[in-house]
């Protein structure tokens, strides 16, 4: 009878674990600080916030520059990426994610999308990017002085 009772309860535990795990969405969440200028000789343009998470384009640059985020996938299919960030008016941070083979060529991207919602942090949101088998993605977002990429958040 004990045996049975054991053999019940380990039945029961790999039913819950099935169903938990096919109940969860995975997501993942990157610092807009996790990036990196796309022309190395404009990283002093970029810098971090007080707090370090975000990233900011310096007040005192011209024009806007290219600050581009690596996101790790986990699978193939495809990708929608959100990128909270905040300017004052809509080109003051404009964004596009691209889809990479596992050779570094562009197979795909989402349509540049810009801020909608001026003053406050505010989720500029793409989709449409379907990465190859064994590919890569990341979001490139050129900022404007004064305006802050925060967070980038995306189904890996």
């Amino acid at each position: 009878m004990k045996t049975f009772g054991m053999k019940a309860w380990l039945v029961l535990v790999a039913v819950v674990a099935l169903g938990v795990a096919g109940s969860v969405s995975y997501a993942r969440s990157t610092s807009g600080f996790d990036g990196a200028a796309l022309h190395p000789n404009e990283a002093t343009t970029f810098a971090p916030t007080a707090n370090f998470g975000t990233v900011t384009s310096i007040a005192g640059s011209s024009g806007t520059h290219l600050w581009c985020i690596p996101l790790p996938v986990d699978s193939s299919g495809g990708k929608t990426i959100k990128v909270t960030a905040k300017g004052f008016s809509s080109s003051n941070v404009t964004c596009t994610a691209r889809a990479l083979d596992s050779s570094g060529n562009a197979t795909g991207g989402s349509t540049t999308r810009s801020l909608s919602i001026f003053g406050s942090f505010t989720q500029i949101v793409m989709s449409g990017v379907t990465v190859p088998a064994f590919g890569a993605l990341n979001v490139c977002c050129t900022i404007a002085p004064g305006a802050e990429v925060a967070t980038v958040d995306y189904n890996p």
